[in-house]
């Protein structure tokens, strides 16, 4: 067990943030170079800090070398790795590895890698590195790990990585070691430690990694600034991880310019962040929320919110959801629709399939979720009865008629699986948030629905109150 602390206290002990704004100097950088990025995400919501990209769902090697062509500086492949096991998430990084290494080639340019990786430290870390190491054919000069995540108010000080909560008692923000939390005992990713070094150790199954972990301290950051990090990143070999400590943007602003100055000198490092550091990295600012006006919603459909995460951040956000007037809950009970031994239960599918149009017509928001007691298949484990769940769904989906004013994806499995299954989703504009952490996507001309507003909302992201919030300033209600 770690210890809390207060956030207020705990930035007091720092000196100020460096005090030059350093996005300007990378966008120059950017313009100059020939820096192109490609983001493996481990599942949707990798978008969630960026605007005016491009998220593949489904790729080869044509789609990728046009999207590049179209002078992009960046582009995320929707891998969603997280849900898979080991042995297939290191199939499919295998080949988007070789893939981006020959539209590389192609373009007689490197392409930066870049695995977006969970802020609360779930998924393939141990896959990511080696198979990373395994299949690159370029020469690495280090491993940069970055876990802090501004949008979801995770933190990493003196490398330990920590989750807020607000204590409305006290009326503070406190800082929780991310051991403590309820994402330390995900059923795929358990872990034990808070502190990263020990954690990486506990992830690479060796302790050897512990005596050549090297990390960046907020002091380097912000006393040393982006010349201490050069000096720091200079100093780093292969396969040598680097754990980057943070608190603020300002922080890996500086780590960001840092890297796109000693890139110039042709170092290459694997990068494994959250969200955030996307953002640093293209010299993005926050851009102004979206809303029911920028975003040109009508008011003819109810919108439809599917929910599909379990976490009880989730559940106390749809707990509050259901309590607004235009709300139509529809509760889907798992049992019902799925028999163990004899598929789905296709009327139960075509009643409900049926509800929610009759409810879109009307201007109903309608809300689609499961029971949020822990399911148990007798031959299933935990990963494959969450597929289950999510081929419930989809069939349910598959059946509607009506299109929606706009849809939300609670949960971003959820959203991998209804983008690519229900509305065969093969790539997607991001368009900007309608919160902190929530992005939106218009849909590629190749869906079903094209030009479809589908927001990408995380289940650990976000207060109580964050998809009330969303859902009323979307409405017309």
């Amino acid at each position: 067990m770690g210890q809390n602390i207060r956030f207020n206290k705990a930035i007091k002990e720092f000196p100020d943030e460096w005090s030059e704004d350093l996005i300007p100097k990378i966008i120059q950088i950017l313009k100059d170079a020939s820096f192109r990025l490609a983001v493996i995400d481990d599942d949707p919501a990798g978008t969630q800090t960026v605007s005016d990209v491009t998220i593949m769902n489904k790729w080869n090697c044509k789609s990728v070398l046009q999207e590049f062509n179209e002078l992009n500086k960046v582009l995320f492949f929707n891998t969603n790795h997280r849900t898979l096991n080991q042995k297939d998430a290191q199939k499919i990084i295998k080949n988007t590895i070789e893939l981006i290494e020959e539209i590389s080639d192609l373009l007689s340019g490197n392409i930066d890698i870049l695995y977006r990786f969970d802020s609360t430290l779930r998924g393939h870390f141990k896959v990511i590195v080696e198979s990373h190491l395994k299949q690159t054919k370029n020469k690495l000069n280090g491993i940069l790990f970055i876990p802090y995540f501004f949008e979801g108010r995770r933190y990493t000080i003196d490398n330990i990585q920590y989750v807020s909560e607000f204590d409305s008692n006290k009326n503070q923000e406190i800082l929780i070691p991310v051991s403590d939390s309820e994402f330390s005992k995900d059923h795929n990713f358990p872990y034990k430690s808070s502190d990263l070094i020990n954690w990486v150790s506990e992830q690479l199954g060796s302790n050897k990694y512990i005596k050549k972990i090297k990390s960046i301290s907020i002091d380097d950051i912000r006393i040393g600034g982006p010349d201490r990090i050069v000096s720091i990143l200079d100093s780093l070999y292969k396969d040598q991880i680097c754990i980057v400590n943070a608190i603020s943007m300002s922080d890996i602003e500086v780590v960001a310019y840092a890297i796109l100055k000693i890139k110039k000198r042709n170092k290459n490092f694997l990068y494994i962040t959250a969200s955030s550091f996307i953002r640093a990295l293209l010299g993005q600012r926050n851009k102004p929320l979206l809303n029911r006006k920028s975003l040109g919603l009508k008011s003819e459909k109810g919108a439809l919110i599917i929910v599909g995460s379990y976490v009880d951040k989730t559940n106390q956000q749809l707990k509050k959801l259901l309590e607004l007037p235009n709300i139509f809950p529809i509760k889907i009970n798992i049992d019902n629709i799925i028999c163990e031994n004899e598929g789905l239960n296709l009327v139960a599918v075509n009643e409900i399939a049926n509800l929610i149009d009759q409810n879109l017509n009307i201007k109903k928001d309608v809300v689609l979720y499961t029971n949020r007691e822990n399911l148990k298949f007798n031959n299933y484990d935990s990963r494959e009865i969450g597929v289950k769940v999510l081929e419930c769904l989809i069939s349910i989906i598959n059946k509607v008629e009506v299109e929606p004013n706009y849809i939300i994806c609670k949960g971003s499995t959820t959203a991998d699986y209804i983008s690519k299954y229900n509305f065969n989703v093969s790539k997607a504009i991001v368009l900007g948030q309608v919160a902190p952490g929530v992005s939106v996507w218009e849909l590629g001309v190749e869906s079903s629905i094209p030009s479809m507003k589908f927001i990408v909302f995380a289940g650990n992201v976000g207060d109580n109150n964050l998809l009330v919030e969303i859902v009323e300033n979307l409405s017309f209600i």
